[in-house]
């Protein structure tokens, strides 16, 4: 019997750990532009704990010199910090795509199983079906097809027709709308995800469910920033998704 291979938790933990410096980069860069420097300023300290997770500060004399070098370092102005924190995310992608690349199949199966066996839950002779597939990736695939964009990138989103960019007619509610940026940002993901809805059909053209675009996740999880944010987004979501219908 062949033994199924599964990723070591010392992958997955550093999968999270990019996943984390990611998003704080973003987050950084975001509050950089809103001029928030009160914010910025307590920033440094999470920036710490983000870039040396999984190192123990103490106990480890290499990890303490290293701290002691970036705290010399990061202290600068918010502008040069964050071409910092992008230089430090840029190191940790780099060595760690060795040890992805020979993951990420592994890390595809596993992200590609979660996705599908939410998509088979649906109904596909309801008439809201594939906006209901499109809704269910985007809350799985919107980290890690999130894009940046200011308030007339928004507006655009926004005013634009969900049906006009993914072809889908009929709309859940949460498929339209005005709002902010982060509504903006969602109906984005609802968008790209629409993408990678793949319809199954029976030999009369006839639609018997969906799954994930296999071609198009696979390009997602060959790179290892994407792979990595969206395996670290997907299991979370999935286990939060479980653990709310146990207590249910």
């Amino acid at each position: 019997m062949i033994e199924e291979q599964t990723l070591d938790d010392r992958v997955k933990a550093a999968m999270a750990d990019i996943t984390n410096l990611h998003g704080f980069v973003r987050d950084y860069n975001e509050i950089l532009r809103e001029g928030d420097y009160e914010t910025l300023g307590r920033f440094k300290k999470v920036a710490e704990q983000v870039v040396f997770a999984g190192r123990d500060l103490r106990n480890d004399p290499d990890a303490q010199r290293e701290l002691r070098t970036l705290r010399e370092e990061w202290d600068c102005a918010p502008e040069d910090l964050l071409t910092k924190l992008r230089e430090a995310y840029s190191q940790k992608v780099n060595n760690f795509k060795g040890v992805y690349g020979t993951n990420k199949d592994l890390v595809y199966e596993e992200v590609e199983a979660i996705l599908n066996a939410s998509l088979a839950e649906l109904d596909p002779s309801d008439p809201y079906s594939k906006s209901q597939a499109a809704d269910i990736l985007a809350v799985y695939l919107s980290e890690a097809l999130k894009e940046r964009m200011n308030e007339e990138r928004a507006r655009g989103i926004l005013r634009g027709d969900f049906s006009r960019n993914t072809g889908i007619t009929t709309l859940t509610k949460s498929t339209t709308g005005n709002g902010s940026i982060s509504d903006a940002q969602r109906s984005y993901a609802r968008i790209r995800a629409a993408d990678y809805i793949k319809e199954e059909k029976d030999e009369e053209g006839k639609v018997i469910g969906y799954s994930v675009d296999s071609k198009k996740l696979k390009k997602l999880t060959d790179n290892v920033e994407s792979g990595s944010v969206l395996y670290s987004s997907v299991l979370a979501i999935d286990r939060r998704i479980k653990e709310a219908k146990k207590a249910a």
